[in-house]
């Protein structure tokens, strides 16, 4: 396909995935038709994280971004990065259900993957008060907010990552210790998103350099406005640094086996509880071949 970009392979296969994802689609909405499941049908279509690097002009990710902006325009960043361009992504509901105010309409609010849930809950008719009032949801329901009521966008916060293994301050650019380059924690709160180099999990700090990003104003992540409002730095920081705590009870992904740590997901462990908490020490699922419950 796509014959004329074949003097740039990687964009040409690019250009084919993307058509070939479309057709896809377009298969199970004519099945869905086909069978007349289409006007009970809710579609939503999201991806998990941004374009990556290492094609073409878009450089691997290192240590601290080069400002990139390219795939991801007019984002800065790319996968594994915590930048816009790493971690923002398309979506859209589809449905016949949908009343019309609410189609070809644009949601502005945030919106984070935990939200899906209790959105699709809420969009199916199933509510708290029946059997699932029981469940603290880690989501919102923005079934309201998408429907057109801005005042139900109640989405304001967003840990967007939290990576407690820190790269050494003297290493190359382009080495760092996990999947995930510096910055490695992030949040959002409103219009204001931090990044910070590092939690430090020992201590349970910020550590290295630190930014501060208006991404209503600013996308692109151009203008770092840390030095210039310390208050909303200190605010942000202090609110990453508690979700911090948490996070620092689960070992981080790694490179290298066991993968997540002995205390989540390895090779070697017992199925049950992950370690860090109050309710054992034991992994979530063990990293091996054959039946749920084996242990390698």
């Amino acid at each position: 396909m796509y014959p004329e970009l074949a003097s740039t392979p990687e964009r040409q296969n690019i250009a084919g995935m993307i058509t070939h994802t479309d057709a896809m689609v377009g298969d199970i909405v004519q099945a869905l038709n086909s069978t007349g499941l289409y006007d009970n049908t809710i579609i939503i279509f999201s991806s998990d994280n941004g374009g990556p690097g290492g094609q073409e002009e878009v450089p691997s990710p290192e240590r601290f971004d080069s400002h990139i902006i390219d795939r991801n325009w007019p984002f800065r960043g790319q996968k594994h990065e915590v930048y816009e361009g790493g971690v923002r992504v398309a979506g859209f509901v589809h449905s016949p259900l949908l009343p019309n105010k609410a189609k070809g309409t644009s949601v502005q609010g945030m919106v984070h993957i935990t939200d899906w849930l209790p959105t699709i809950l809420a969009a199916t008719g199933v509510t708290t008060t029946d059997a699932l009032k029981p469940f603290q949801w880690d989501g919102i329901n923005l079934w309201p907010c998408i429907l057109g009521d801005t005042s139900q966008c109640h989405r304001n916060e967003v840990v967007i990552n939290l990576n407690t293994v820190c790269d050494t301050p003297d290493a190359p650019s382009s080495d760092f210790k996990t999947e995930c380059p510096a910055p490695k924690a992030a949040i959002r709160i409103g219009d204001m998103k931090l990044l910070a180099e590092c939690f430090d999990a020992a201590s349970a700090s910020l550590t290295g350099r630190v930014f501060l990003f208006n991404v209503t104003a600013d996308p692109s992540e151009s203008v770092d406005l840390s030095t210039a409002q310390p208050n909303t730095v200190k605010a942000l920081g202090e609110r990453l640094v508690f979700h911090g705590k948490e996070a620092a009870a689960i070992p981080p992904l790694s490179d290298t086996a066991p993968w997540q740590g002995h205390g989540y997901y390895c090779a070697k462990c017992t199925p049950g509880t992950p370690k860090g908490n109050k309710f054992g020490k034991k992994s979530w699922e063990v990293w091996c071949e054959g039946p749920p419950g084996t242990v390698c």
